[in-house]
């Protein structure tokens, strides 16, 4: 089995990204990497324009190589809308020759409100308008990836998906 692994979480705000994300820390003893604390340390008061959302990805990027190279499995927490984003971790990965591991989280918009307005101490500033707009504006991912519905038992779909990926990389 490869040692290291970049996986990937992608998905618009509120879809539960984060929560995945910490599940893979606490199952896996992996690195978290989020956009939304890069960002907050970044600007402290971010206006997320194009320029910002750069260089909070290439911060994002980098923190991941240093965390890759000392023997870490990494997650990357960004919306990675942008096809662009997703393209420059999978190459990252192949540089680097570590696993690499995209899951798209999803869930039915009437939660993600619901998840959005009962939001409370977490760095991410999303709200569901920011959620619609995410919507648009997301590229459609058309790589070889895991689809999560984190309004079901994703744990389970998750925890079953990794292990056949992790077995399916064996050198």
């Amino acid at each position: 089995m490869k040692k290291q692994y970049l996986i990937i979480l992608s998905g618009c705000s509120g879809t539960g990204k984060s929560t995945v994300a910490f599940w893979i820390r606490e199952q896996f003893g992996a690195i978290v990497l989020r956009s939304d604390e890069i960002r907050k340390e970044l600007f402290g008061v971010p206006k997320y324009s194009d320029e910002e959302t750069r260089m909070v990805y290439d911060t994002l990027f980098l923190r991941a190589r240093k965390s890759i190279g000392e023997g870490k499995l990494v997650v990357l927490d960004a919306t990675f809308n942008k096809k662009q984003n997703r393209e420059l971790a999978r190459e990252l990965a192949k540089y680097l020759d570590i696993g690499y591991f995209l899951i798209e989280t999803v869930c039915p918009e009437d939660i993600v409100k619901t998840r959005l307005e009962n939001r409370t101490d977490d760095i991410s500033q999303a709200k569901f308008e920011h959620f619609l707009q995410q919507q648009k504006q997301f590229e459609l991912i058309e790589e070889e990836h895991l689809v999560l519905d984190t309004a079901g038992d994703w744990r389970r779909v998750l925890s079953d998906h990794m292990i056949a990926y992790f077995q399916k990389e064996t050198y």
